[in-house]
């Protein structure tokens, strides 16, 4: 996956927005498990070169740094550090919620 998403360069939120705005977005089938800041499990929606959209089990808040492991059918499992720009709470059913990749751990 590091091919996929690499890693950002520094430079706060609006470099991040314009990253959004020029990446393309692609579906990535895989599953992810939530390791901090708290456990939890769940799919990859969709992935650009900035970051991926997950559907997990657990809340996740926004400029929360996440630890977590993404499995992608046919490939090594990839150990992935990332920012929550954004979440919608989905009432006692986890969340939607846009990761900004950080890099690897």
């Amino acid at each position: 996956m590091n091919e996929l998403t690499p890693n950002l360069s520094p430079g706060g939120d609006r470099n991040a927005s314009r990253q959004r705005r020029t990446s393309r977005r692609r579906p990535l089938e895989a599953t992810v498990q939530v390791i901090e800041p708290q456990a939890g499990r769940g799919v990859t929606i969709n992935v650009s070169d900035g970051g991926m959209r997950v559907a997990v089990d657990c809340p996740l808040a926004p400029n929360e740094t996440c630890l977590m492991v993404v499995r992608e059918l046919g490939r090594p499992e990839q150990l992935v550090r990332g920012r929550v720009a954004w979440s919608i709470d989905h009432a006692g059913d986890g969340c939607i919620a846009g990761l900004q990749r950080l890099g690897l751990h």
